[in-house]
């Protein structure tokens, strides 16, 4: 009988499945929140996104209420802030005459000022900073205030306005500007004068000078 070659059956061989990983986004960390106190602060200009401000009398043996008439500042630089006020006793007066807690918007206006134990309501600060403000006489002393805020974003940074500040190294990116674009006078207009701001960032520091003179 004739020979009748059976063809294999043919098999197909899958592929191997080779698993393509997930490509890696860096997720920046958000900026750290600060912690300021009016007793530590006064008169600082510092750039956050978030944190908490407050009178910071509580662990020293005299409150702002004893001393003569004085003033107490600090400013946060950042866009578009949020203020919510979690504690709140300053002594209450007519019209807020004596003791009083204020808060100032950018262009120096005023946000509101509070006294009394009530805590005030939230507050929204636009434009690139906001300050607050503790005025207090020798009398009646009431147990301080605690607020805090929330900022979409750190203001840019400019030699004119942070001058000698150092930038928190949680903070990834930013822009850097002589900042006198604004001013009536640029920094040529004075003698011979210097200023200088510091990036910290995880692996490096950038300090950036500017000088003048006539």
């Amino acid at each position: 009988a004739p020979v009748v070659a059976t063809p294999a059956p043919v098999v197909a061989t899958p592929a191997p499945v080779v698993a393509t990983p997930a490509p890696v986004v860096a997720t920046p960390e958000p900026a750290p929140a600060v912690a300021l106190t009016l007793r530590n602060d006064g008169g600082r200009s510092v750039r956050a996104t978030a944190g908490r401000i407050s009178d910071g009398w509580a662990t020293y043996p005299t409150a702002p209420e004893d001393k003569d008439w004085a003033e107490w500042s600090v400013t946060v630089r950042g866009t578009s802030c949020v203020l919510q006020f979690t504690s709140f006793d300053v002594e209450e007066y007519a019209a807020c005459a004596y003791d009083n807690l204020e808060v100032l918007g950018s262009d120096g206006a005023s946000l509101g000022k509070f006294c009394g134990s009530s805590l005030p309501p939230t507050l929204m600060a636009g434009g690139d900073s906001f300050t607050v403000v503790l005025r207090s006489d020798a009398g009646v002393a009431g147990s301080g205030f605690s607020l805090d805020f929330v900022c979409a974003g750190p203001a840019p940074l400019t030699l004119r306005d942070d001058a000698g500040a150092t930038v928190a190294a949680g903070e990834t990116t930013g822009t850097l500007s002589d900042g006198w674009a604004t001013y009536p006078t640029a920094p040529e207009d004075k003698d011979w004068a210097e200023w200088s701001v510091t990036v910290r960032g995880a692996s490096w520091v950038q300090t950036k000078t500017g000088r003048s003179g006539l």
